[in-house]
């Protein structure tokens, strides 16, 4: 698009074609597949981790506002979690067993590229000493850094079939607390930014999501409908 330009004085200058610079993005192709490999082989690498290090594990690899998604395929019901990545050292510290001995392995098939700066695996294998759960996996990058160039992980989802009893109640529990205080802190900032009443800002919320949304266990919907 050109812009034109003219003098202000008495004799009309010649017009001023100016051209918008467009500056290329800084994510280019393949470099989400090799995000994911790094993840991959990287994890490989923390059994006995501390938590410690489990945290510097996430920070290398997640932007500080990425999400992490797991959905749990148990025959017909379906557990899913939208967790801020805060959560995830003490998550991987649980399933890494109370001796914190076992060992990670996450093998990826296939990997495609929809899009620049995204991937999917529809065949994956997650273990951590246990028989290997199979599933997919889709993840994002995302720009950390403030415009800085630095590239990590904006969204991470797993999709896995698991036997009842058989993935660790205790590290889903995580997830759990993590999501429900995730909620907590939207109703917050609601009440704050729109001066709403807590309970009006939970049926936002509900009806923002199109889900049922638990604060401690509890389900909030309407109870007058």
């Amino acid at each position: 698009m050109e812009y034109l330009i003219f003098s202000p004085s008495a004799t009309t200058a010649q017009p001023t074609a100016i051209h918008a610079t467009f500056l290329p993005s800084p994510i280019e192709p393949g470099y989400a597949i090799q995000a994911i490999n790094h993840f991959a082989d990287s994890l490989r690498c923390m059994q006995g981790a501390t938590f410690d290090e489990w945290d510097s594990f996430i920070d290398e690899h997640f932007e500080q506002s990425a999400r992490f998604q797991l959905n749990i395929h148990t025959g017909d019901a379906l557990k899913s979690f939208d967790v801020p990545i805060i959560s995830l050292p003490r998550f991987f510290l649980t399933i890494s067993g109370e001796d914190n001995n076992l060992s990670h392995e996450l093998v990826l098939g296939e990997i495609s590229e929809p899009a620049i700066g995204s991937v999917e695996s529809e065949h994956v294998e997650w273990s951590y000493g246990a028989q290997p759960l199979k599933g997919n996996l889709s993840a994002e990058l995302a720009m950390s850094g403030g415009g800085a160039g630095i590239l990590r992980l904006g969204r991470l989802e797993l999709s896995l079939q698991v036997v009842e009893g058989t993935f660790p109640e205790s590290a889903l529990r995580i997830l759990e607390i993590a999501q429900q205080m995730d909620c907590m802190m939207e109703v917050i900032d609601l009440v704050e930014e729109d001066k709403l009443d807590p309970q009006d800002a939970l049926k936002r919320l509900d009806q923002d999501t199109d889900t049922d949304t638990e604060i401690g266990g509890v389900s909030i919907h309407d109870t007058n409908t």
